[in-house]
């Protein structure tokens, strides 16, 4: 420890002590000289008066000598401390610039880096030069009240004008300073573009919330610590308290809540509170007047002014569940309604069925001359509301029908035992029809799927002339299979081309055996299969009545499984 502290002494005094060393040494080797070269001859007063001079003039020069290595010292510390500064400065992420007599003095690397500049265009120029013209004005006046002493603020925000013209916004912390032996002003400007940008957002987010939330249908509210902070308008009209009222220190959120929910409520409010998530759940409100109303609640914990509360959105869902009950009750009697249809569909089929199979039979039967026209009107009319009654049996069948339980079939057997089902009345008017493509034809279906075969060909004869022709023809059409009843008839316009799939829908009653139900029957079949039918005009003349099923249905139900 010792030998390190001599250590030091000589390294800070090497000056001092040299010269010192030098000066003993000088003056002993002139000493040494006077002494021998006059032999004592010389008084003692003329060797003590310069002995005197010798003993002066060493602590003289080593004085001088020390003097001069404390300024070295000196000189040197002050100069690493200011290039500790200076490296501070220069390696500072804020920008630091020093103004003197209103010019620029120095500017860091880090503000020239931020705006743009470079030293030689801003240094001795007017600081006023590089602030926006917003807050001119203000900076100078700063600026000047400090150096006269007084108190201005230290910290404030402005913008600042870059080279390429943009406005840069800025947080200075300016104070007063001496700079080369002169007063100045020091300020260290912070670039707070991001959190300028990020306030914007914030406004604007906080806006939209606003003005979503005022123009919400829903009740929209923000709890903080079991108080109301924010209240939107429709809580106001629906509640029927006031703002201020919600606002209020006073206002128990409680008194909002039904005796029975409450419990609810606050289980969830403290679920919020444990950072939980709460699902959407209802519970009963109290009005101002009084008046119970359910609410469908959707809270969320959200942070609003720097704490965390809770964000709500009740929906009055008091007609709905008014609705609801009273859909209900509909619904119970729609089952009941129903079951009588479903028992005057039976009553249709069979208690109406069987007077018409004697009318029918009678009409047969009696076959006197005189008779012969007028048992053929009743035999024609019987077979009207024979089919008629059908129909009407089976669309009721299918109208309730939800899904059918489907199983794989060969449609080209299908269609050849319709064909052949109906080729009798077709022979009476001379009528041809022609199967093209007797191939295999497999597709998912349901046994209902006769039904619309035979209404196509059924129709197609009523509209085909005498000693026409009805072509059937089945194309693999993509997923499915398209299926065609070309007729020579007069055709459908195409105003009345969707209509005639409606009930109770024809193009022309004059003259037409039906009610219109058959085609009903085939869109509601066909649907219910997955595909669809329409009619287009078969040139020159009739029509063609197109049917498009898959091959296989999306969701099949067997009758096996």
């Amino acid at each position: 420890m010792r030998f390190t502290r001599i250590s030091s002494i000589i390294r800070e005094h090497w000056v001092a002590i040299g010269i010192g060393s030098v000066g003993w040494i000088v003056n002993l080797f002139h000493y040494v000289y006077d002494y021998f070269k006059y032999k004592h001859t010389l008084s003692i007063h003329l060797l003590s008066l310069d002995t005197l001079l010798v003993l002066i003039w060493i602590p003289g020069f080593m004085l001088a000598g020390y003097l001069y290595d404390r300024k070295l010292v000196s000189e040197r510390k002050a100069w690493e401390s200011e290039e500790k500064y200076r490296t501070l400065v220069e390696k500072s992420n804020d920008g630091i610039v020093v103004i003197q007599e209103g010019l620029l003095k120095f500017v860091n690397s880090k503000m020239l880096e931020l705006t743009g500049f470079t030293q030689e265009e801003v240094l001795n120029k007017p600081f006023t030069n590089y602030i926006s013209q917003k807050y001119r004005e203000m900076v100078a006046e700063f600026y000047k009240r400090r150096l006269c002493g007084e108190e201005v603020p230290i910290r404030y925000e402005i913008e600042i004008i870059s080279k390429d013209g943009r406005m840069i916004p800025f947080e200075v912390n300016a104070s007063l300073i001496t700079y080369e032996g002169k007063p100045a002003d020091m300020a260290i400007l912070r670039d707070i573009s991001e959190r300028k940008e990020m306030e914007k957002k914030l406004r604007e987010s906080e806006e939209k919330f606003r003005t979503l939330a005022e123009e919400s249908p829903n009740m929209i509210f923000i709890n903080q610590g079991g108080r109301v902070v924010y209240a939107n308008r429709m809580c106001e009209e629906v509640m029927g308290y006031s703002r201020e009222e919600f606002y209020s220190p006073g206002f128990d959120f409680l008194s909002l809540i039904a005796p029975e929910s409450r419990d609810l409520v606050v289980e969830n409010f403290q679920r919020h509170m444990r950072g939980e998530e709460v699902p959407p759940y209802e519970y009963t409100l109290l009005t101002k007047d009084g008046r119970r109303i359910i609410g469908l609640h959707l809270t969320k914990l959200i942070e609003y002014q720097g704490e965390r509360a809770i964000l709500g959105i009740v929906t009055d869902v008091t007609e709905y569940r008014i609705m609801e009950d009273k859909l209900k009750s509909y619904l119970s009697k729609l089952e009941e309604s129903n079951r009588l249809k479903d028992l005057f569909t039976d009553i249709l089929r069979h208690d109406l069925l069987n007077p018409v199979s004697v009318i029918k039979g009678l009409a047969e039967v009696a076959s006197p001359e005189e008779y012969k026209d007028v048992m053929e009107i009743i035999r024609r009319n019987a077979e009207k509301l024979e089919e008629m009654i059908q129909s009407a049996g089976v669309l009721a069948k299918v109208e309730s029908e939800e899904k059918l339980e489907f199983e794989e079939c060969d449609l080209k057997e299908i269609l050849k035992e319709v064909i052949t089902n109906f080729k009798p009345i077709a022979e009476r008017r001379s009528i041809r029809m022609e199967l093209e493509d007797e191939k295999k034809y497999l597709a998912w279906v349901h046994p209902s799927i006769e039904e619309v075969f035979s209404n196509l060909l059924s129709n197609a004869i009523k509209y085909s002339p005498d000693k026409s022709t009805i072509t059937v023809r089945v194309d693999e059409d993509g997923e499915g299979w398209r299926i065609q009843v070309r007729d020579e008839g007069m055709g459908v316009p195409d105003e009345h081309k969707e209509l005639i799939f409606e009930r109770f829908t024809r193009k022309n009653k004059i003259g037409v055996i039906g009610t219109g139900l058959g085609l009903a029957i085939v869109k509601r079949i066909v649907e219910l299969h997955g595909g669809r039918v329409w009619v287009e005009d078969n040139n020159p003349v009739g029509s063609i009545f197109c049917v498009w099923i898959p091959k296989r249905p999306n969701k099949i139900v067997n009758k096996d499984n």
